[in-house]
C-alpha cells in the first residue's frame, strides 16, 4: 500500500477495481457503475467532493475509525472552529490549519466552487498556471455555473492596481497570501478574501499589502485601498471575535446576531456561539436558538453551549440532538449530557445510552492523541468520576507535556478537591515548559491567593496581566490582590484598567466601589454605586450599597 496520496486514498480498496480492469478488454471498456470501485465520486452530489478532501486537508478531531475512505465529513470528524491561536480574529490562517477551515469561510465555497475546479486530483497539479487559473471563471463573460459572479476585466490594472508583470498583479498574492510553516512549507490561505489593512490597524491582523511593501505601514495601505473604492469597508466579524476573545461582554448582542445570520458561513456562526459561552445567559439563549439550525456545525456548537443549565432542562433541550443525522452533533450532545447519562434515571433512555456509547467508542479509536484524553477527562469530570478524570488528564500530559489545556484542567480538578499543593506543582511544572503562558500564571496566582500567599500571588498575577493584557478578569483579580496588601493606588489603577476592558462587568465595578468606600471617597463611591445599579437594575444589593454610602456621607458631614 502507498504511504502517500494514491488512488485508494479517495476511492477505497482497489482490489475489486483491479480485477474488473484485468477482466475487461480494450474493446468493451465503457463507463459503468459496477467497475469495482468502493467509492464512486460525483461532482453532481453537493458536498461530496469536499467531504473527500477534508479528512486530510483540515485541522480536526477524529470521531470514528474510518472504515470507509469517504464518510460524510462530519460523521467522521469535527473540524476546529476559528479558535484563538489557530486563526487570526478575521479568520485568516495563523497556525497550520490545512485549508478546510479557510475554504468554508469563503464566497467561493458558498457559490459552489469545488476543490477540483482548481486542483486536478489525479495529477495533483493546478489546472492552469498563474492568473490563467483564476480567469477560467473570473472573466469578461458570464459563467452559467456561477450566476452571481459578475463578468469583468479581473486580470487588468483597473482591478489589481499593479504593473501587469509584477508579483502584485498575481491574483493569489492579494487574495490568497501564503504563510510558511516549519521554514519550508508555504500554504496559501483559501478563504479568498479582500485585503483589509484597516483591520490590521485596529486588530493587528496581517494583510498582503504590507506583507509585500515591507517599508510601509498599515495606515498607508489602508489609505491606498480606501482610495480605490467609493464605499466604506464592510462590517467584519473580526471586531466581534477580537473583543470576545478579550472577554468584552459589550459584544454579546452583536455576537448573538452574527450566530443567527444565515448569510454568514457556518464555521463563523459556530465560532460566535463558542465565544458566547463565556457570557452566561446570553450564550445559553443563543445556543438554545441554534439547536435546530440547518447547519450541523452550528448545531454542534449550540449543543456545547448549554453546560450551565440544570440537568433536567439541559436534557430536554438536547435530547432531539441525540438522534441527529450527523454523528458530530450526536457526540457533542452526548458529551454535554454526560452527567445526566451517569445518573440513575438515565437507564430508561435508549437514545442517550446509544449516543453516550457512540461517544466513548469514538474516543477509544484515537487514544494516541492527547486531546482524546483531555476530552475523556472533561467527560469523566462532568460525571463526577474524578479518579478517572485525573487519570485522563495525566495521560494527556504524559503524551504531550506541553499540552497546556490538560495542565490547566488537571490543576483545576485538584483545586476543586482542595489538593492545592498538588495543583501548584502541576502548574509550576507546566510553566517550566511554557513560561510565557499567561493562563497558567493566572491559574497559579488564583491558587496562591486562595492559600493567602498574597506576595507570591502578586508575582503570578502580575505576569499574567502582562502576558494577557486584554483579559479584564485577570486585571480584576490582580487589583483585588493589590488591595489586600494595601497598595491602594496600584489597585485602583488596575481595577480601572479592568473596567475599561469590560465596562459591563459588575464585579469590577463593585470592587472599585468598595475600594473608594474604604478610602472614604464618598462622592466617587456614590457615582460608582449608581453605575452598578444601572448594570444590575433587578439586584437589590447595589441599591443597599448606595444607601449605605449615602448614610456614611451624612454621618461624615460636620
Amino acid at each position: 500500500a502507498a504511504i502517500d496520496v494514491g488512488c485508494q486514498s479517495c476511492h477505497g480498496p482497489g482490489a475489486a477495481h483491479q480485477a474488473w480492469a484485468q477482466s475487461t478488454t480494450a474493446t468493451n471498456l465503457k463507463p459503468a457503475d459496477d467497475n469495482g470501485l468502493t467509492e464512486v465520486l460525483s461532482r453532481e452530489e453537493p458536498g461530496a467532493e469536499i467531504d473527500t478532501c477534508a479528512p486530510c486537508h483540515s485541522r480536526r478531531e477524529q470521531l470514528t475509525s474510518m472504515a470507509s475512505p469517504n464518510p460524510t465529513f462530519l460523521d467522521a470528524f469535527l473540524p476546529t472552529r476559528l479558535a484563538e491561536g489557530l486563526y487570526h480574529p478575521d479568520g485568516q490562517i495563523l497556525d497550520e490549519v490545512y485549508v478546510y477551515g479557510s475554504f468554508v469561510q469563503s464566497k467561493m465555497h458558498d457559490a459552489g466552487v469545488q476543490c477540483s475546479d482548481c486542483h486536478d486530483p489525479h495529477s495533483l497539479e493546478l489546472r492552469a498556471e498563474g492568473n490563467d487559473l483564476c480567469t477560467r471563471c473570473h472573466r469578461d463573460t458570464a459563467v452559467p455555473r456561477f450566476p452571481k459572479l459578475p463578468p469583468g476585466q479581473y486580470d487588468s490594472t483597473n482591478h489589481h492596481r499593479h504593473d501587469a508583470t509584477s508579483e502584485g498583479a498575481r491574483c493569489v498574492n492579494c487574495h490568497m497570501p501564503a504563510r510558511t510553516y516549519m521554514g519550508v512549507d508555504p500554504r496559501r490561505d483559501h478563504s479568498f478574501r479582500v485585503p483589509r489593512p484597516d483591520l490590521s490597524m485596529s486588530l493587528g491582523t496581517p494583510n498582503p499589502c504590507t506583507g509585500c511593501h515591507t517599508d510601509r505601514d498599515d495606515a498607508w495601505a489602508a489609505g491606498v485601498v480606501s482610495g480605490w473604492s467609493n464605499s466604506p469597508p464592510e462590517p467584519h466579524f473580526a471586531e466581534l471575535f477580537s473583543a470576545a476573545r478579550a472577554g468584552k461582554r459589550t459584544v454579546r448582542t452583536d455576537l448573538a446576531t452574527l450566530a443567527r445570520d444565515p448569510q454568514q458561513p457556518g464555521i463563523v456562526r459556530a465560532t460566535a456561539l463558542e465565544l458566547l459561552r463565556q457570557f452566561g445567559q446570553a450564550g445559553m439563549d443563543a445556543a438554545r436558538a441554534a439547536l435546530t439550525d440547518n447547519d450541523p456545525l452550528v448545531r454542534t456548537a449550540a449543543a456545547g453551549g448549554l453546560d450551565a443549565l440544570p440537568p433536567s432542562t439541559r436534557r430536554d433541550a438536547l435530547h432531539p440532538l441525540l438522534t441527529d443525522r450527523v454523528r458530530a452533533v450526536r457526540l457533542e450532545a452526548a458529551r454535554a449530557l454526560a452527567d445526566v447519562a451517569a445518573s440513575n434515571n438515565a437507564a430508561d433512555d435508549p437514545a442517550l445510552t446509544a449516543a453516550m456509547n457512540e461517544y466513548f467508542e469514538a474516543q477509544a479509536g484515537v487514544t494516541d492523541l492527547p486531546a482524546t484524553h483531555l476530552n475523556l477527562g472533561v467527560t469523566y469530570q462532568r460525571r463526577r468520576e474524578l479518579p478517572q478524570a485525573e487519570g485522563s488528564y495525566r495521560s494527556a500530559i504524559r503524551l504531550d507535556p506541553w499540552f497546556t489545556p490538560a495542565v490547566f484542567n488537571l490543576a483545576t480538578l485538584l483545586n476543586e478537591q482542595r489538593r492545592n499543593e498538588e495543583a501548584e506543582a502541576v502548574l509550576r511544572a507546566g510553566l517550566e515548559r511554557t513560561p510565557d503562558d499567561g493562563e497558567l500564571h493566572y491559574s497559579l496566582g488564583l491558587i496562591l491567593a486562595e492559600e493567602n500567599r498574597i506576595e507570591a500571588a502578586l508575582t503570578s498575577l502580575s505576569k499574567a496581566a502582562a502576558l494577557v493584557p486584554d483579559r479584564a478578569r485577570v486585571r480584576y483579580n490582580y487589583g483585588l490582590a493589590l488591595q489586600r496588601v494595601n497598595r491602594l493606588d496600584d489597585a485602583e489603577t488596575t481595577l480601572n484598567e479592568a473596567q475599561v476592558l469590560d465596562p459591563e462587568d459588575p464585579d469590577i465595578l463593585l470592587a472599585l466601589t468598595r475600594l473608594l468606600m474604604d478610602q472614604r471617597r464618598w462622592e466617587e463611591a456614590q457615582a460608582s454605586a449608581t453605575d452598578l445599579i444601572r448594570l444590575r437594575p433587578t439586584d437589590p444589593n447595589p441599591q443597599r450599597l448606595l444607601n449605605q454610602i449615602r448614610l456614611r456621607m451624612r454621618q461624615s458631614e460636620p
